[in-house]
């Protein structure tokens, strides 16, 4: 619920004010597509807000390895800004669509694989274990 709050909720400046580039415009929909022009606090909070999928993942896919993990993880990215995307064209969204949001997206959910990945091989598992499937 968080996550479809952060990412699809109506906002002319995506929580960043005085944006360092200038967009590329897609009809009404503001489009960058230059990696890493800018580490202003969005960037950070992308990987922050994605962390949690990391832990679900290790928790209900322990089959999972790296590979799917990024996987997944570029995947769920380029979905959320797809829809960002589509909603911008049909009704306005005022959200960007940016190829930063995909590449510091997928290190926050193999951030949060990975907390869980350790956590399995402390004393804590114990308490992990009750979320395991």
């Amino acid at each position: 619920m968080a996550i479809g709050y952060l990412t699809l909720a109506p906002t002319s400046y995506a929580f960043v004010k005085n944006q360092q580039v200038t967009v590329m415009m897609v009809g009404s929909a503001p489009v960058n597509l230059i990696p890493f022009w800018s580490t202003t606090a969005d960037f950070y909070q992308n990987m922050i807000m994605m962390v949690p999928l990391g832990g679900y993942l290790a928790l209900l896919v322990p089959t999972f390895k790296l590979k799917d993990v990024v996987l997944t993880g570029i995947l769920v990215s380029i979905g959320i800004e797809t829809l960002q995307f589509v909603l911008d064209l049909t009704i306005n969204l005022s959200r960007w669509v940016d190829v930063n949001d995909v590449l510091t997206n997928a290190p926050g959910v193999v951030i949060g694989w990975l907390l869980i990945v350790l956590i399995k091989h402390t004393p804590l598992r114990k308490v992990i274990k009750k979320w395991m499937l």
